[in-house]
């Protein structure tokens, strides 16, 4: 004891001859449990001093930071193992923040993760903090909480009229008569208190999103061979009259309005159900069309010939282009795309709330980069000269998508590029737009 050992690793066999100095220890007591903080990940660590017994053991553990003298419940799952069984480890009285726990109780193993949780602590909100409902039409939302103690009761504060909580099941239900947005404060209570979160609930009208209204007009659909950028797939360049005026979402679907027309969200980016939804195929897509449809004929929103779809090719690249005739609708010139698009250079590979960016000349947001935008037609071949309101090929065996991604380069982006997906196929970046045809 009180010697100074300068303490010495390799990272794997094979380099037995790089020893690596970590650091000098005055040894404290005899023996003495020296914990490497420095090897992060590494799992093939091995030790040498020439002048005192080391015995390597690869300890796993975790940071615990919380309440000096709270006690707090530790639990490990295997990794190669089922992955929900969570084992109960031990109780830790948590004598300093943060603390290093270090598991010499369990048989080593390299594919272990632990959690700690303070016993003592109320309940923590788990259910989603913002929520859309329509006016008129019954609604339910249950708040959940995580609690290692049982949950006694529930609560909300600031239930807009129509609205009421049973406090011990978590439901508020009923149905909702103005509209607004309403910042509820939602409860759960354990034996030692309750926890909140605020809750924002939207009440529209009408579930469909924001509308733009477009007027007829005639456009170049495709792009010129000498646009930088151009796939063949965008040619001939076709004459398109589009001969009547429709309204198409401001913004692409969000996940808020996809979970409340069908009752899921699929996204792998659940965070802020502002964000548009992907991880829906084009069948998902029309599916919400239909069902929105007959929600707001049914409630008189819009009338019994009148109908959400998905825009056709040619009203997208028209509403996108906004009538220009450039790369994009704010030029030809990329450096600008930023202002306008979550794409490969900017989105850190996530989609991002609706609106942050520039609109497009007729106030369409995200119509570049965020997610890729389903339109009604199967992918074919321009045919050249002028049409009028074109539908697409009759049949095919994939579907066109506009726009580009966040996943994808300034190229995807442009006005005129096309890609296709099968009808089923779901993506992290592929989402949609709809359009409103109003009939008499």
């Amino acid at each position: 004891m009180g010697g100074s050992y300068p303490i010495q690793y390799v990272n794997t066999l094979a380099n037995f001859n790089n020893w690596t100095t970590l650091t000098t220890l005055v040894l404290p007591s005899s023996p003495y449990l020296f914990i490497d903080t420095t090897a992060g990940g590494v799992v093939q660590r091995y030790y040498r001093e020439s002048n005192v017994v080391i015995t390597a053991q690869n300890y796993v553990g975790l940071t615990i930071t919380g309440m000096p003298g709270s006690t707090n419940l530790i639990q490990y799952v295997d990794l190669n193992g089922n992955t929900n069984n969570w084992i109960t480890l031990t109780n830790l009285v948590l004598p300093t923040s943060p603390y290093l726990f270090i598991d010499t109780i369990s048989p080593r193993s390299f594919l272990r993760r632990f959690r700690a949780e303070d016993l003592a602590r109320p309940p923590a909100i788990t259910s989603p903090n913002s929520v859309l409902a329509q006016v008129g039409v019954p609604f339910s939302y249950r708040i959940t909480a995580s609690s290692y103690l049982p949950i006694t009761g529930y609560g909300a504060a600031g239930l807009p009229a129509g609205l009421s909580v049973d406090t011990n099941s978590g439901v508020i239900s009923g149905n909702p008569s103005a509209v607004g947005t309403n910042t509820l404060v939602i409860s759960a209570t354990n034996s030692t208190g309750p926890g909140s979160n605020t809750l924002t609930l939207s009440l529209r009208l009408s579930l469909a999103t924001e509308f733009v209204s477009i007027p007829a007009g005639t456009f170049t659909l495709g792009s010129p061979v000498t646009e930088a950028g151009r796939d063949t797939d965008e040619g001939p360049e076709t004459q398109v009259t589009i001969s009547s005026g429709f309204s198409i979402g401001k913004y692409e679907v969000s996940q808020a309005e996809f979970q409340a027309v069908m009752g899921t969200n699929p996204s792998v980016f659940p965070s802020d159900v502002t964000r548009p939804i992907e991880l829906v195929s084009w069948q998902d897509a029309t599916n919400f069309c239909a069902l929105l449809t007959a929600r707001d004929r049914l409630s008189g929103r819009i009338s019994a010939s009148s109908v959400y779809r998905l825009p056709t090719e040619a009203e997208w690249e028209y509403a996108t282009r906004a009538g220009t005739s450039t790369r994009f609708s704010f030029g030809d010139d990329s450096a600008s795309l930023g202002d306008y698009a979550w794409y490969s250079a900017n989105s850190a590979a996530i989609t991002h709330p609706a609106g942050q960016k520039l609109a497009n000349p007729w106030g369409l947001y995200d119509v570049y980069g965020n997610v890729w935008e389903l339109c009604s037609d199967w992918i074919g071949a321009y045919p050249g000269g002028s049409v009028t309101d074109p539908q697409g090929p009759a049949s095919g065996s994939t579907k066109v998508v506009r726009g580009g991604s966040w996943f994808w380069g300034d190229a995807r982006c442009r006005s005129a590029n096309r890609m296709s997906v099968p009808p089923d196929g779901r993506y992290t970046d592929l989402g949609f737009r709809i359009v409103l045809a109003t009939g008499p």
